[in-house]
């Protein structure tokens, strides 16, 4: 495990979108069908648990787009296809529902009980009702953080390396520490991501429909990035080569990640 250059999440993103758009009928359509699962109720709620295996298919998609394969859409399912894998990939969601419970019950709790505040009358419920809201927000912004940490490398770690979930879950929060500035300035290049995206999905339908397919397997194919580049799994990241003896540099075969 490695710190890695502030500006390396430029990398990462770059990388991510020549990735998808080097294949694009193939990663869109995983990115279609993961919204459609997410949105399809009580099969999105099974969605939630299966994300970090519908992922990993997405990187699997990226590993082999890097070895000179054709990504193909099935590969969206690999760690159904491949034995030993799904059970891993399920109880990695765990630490991430658990943080994600819990940013609720402090919305719910400060934001209602402040609501609540405002509307019984008067100045000073309605400065602590703006109070209570602004510390929720606040709360929500470093667990928001820890959330996003629990899946920053794990899903790679655990479907590519064979590592114990718990231990990759920990394993994730500790590279994010180690790399909290390349963190913090990934989180801001997303935020700009998707205010692109924002003006994209005015466009009726259509926009909404292009945004959703490209983010998707974009978000999956970063973290692959950043778990290349944070664990030294092929080097730094460089442009990927075209030649046509296919990919040889950091976006190549994978080679096993140093002992740790």
């Amino acid at each position: 495990m490695q710190a890695v250059a502030p500006s390396r999440p430029v990398e990462w993103i770059k990388s991510a979108f020549e990735t998808v758009f080097k294949n694009p009928v193939a990663f869109l359509v995983m990115g279609l069908i993961y919204a459609i699962l997410s949105i399809i109720p009580l099969i999105n709620l099974i969605t939630v648990l299966l994300m970090p295996a519908l992922m990993a298919g997405m990187q699997h998609a990226a590993r082999k787009q890097d070895a000179g394969q054709t990504a193909e859409i099935g590969d969206l399912f690999a760690a159904f296809q491949q034995p030993g894998k799904i059970g891993p990939m399920v109880l990695l969601v765990l630490p991430l529902l658990a943080i994600v419970i819990v940013m609720v019950v402090i919305m719910f709790v400060m934001v209602g009980g402040s609501m609540m505040a405002a509307m019984s009358g008067g100045d000073a419920a309605g400065g602590l009702a703006m109070g209570s809201m602004l510390l929720a927000f606040l709360l929500a912004i470093p667990l928001s953080l820890l959330a996003y940490a629990t899946i920053f490398t794990s899903i790679s770690r655990v479907f590519f390396d064979g590592i114990e979930p718990f231990a990759a879950v920990k394993e994730s929060v500790q590279a994010c520490i180690k790399n909290i500035v390349p963190l913090i300035v990934l989180m801001l290049l997303f935020l700009g991501v998707f205010i692109v995206g924002a003006i994209i999905m005015l466009i009726p339908i259509l926009g909404a429909i292009i945004f959703i397919c490209v983010i998707q397997p974009v978000s999956a194919i970063v973290l692959y990035r950043a778990y290349q580049d944070i664990f030294g799994v092929t080097g730094m990241i460089q442009h990927m080569p075209t030649g046509p003896s296919g990919p040889s540099g950091p976006f190549g075969p994978p080679s096993p990640p140093p002992p740790m």
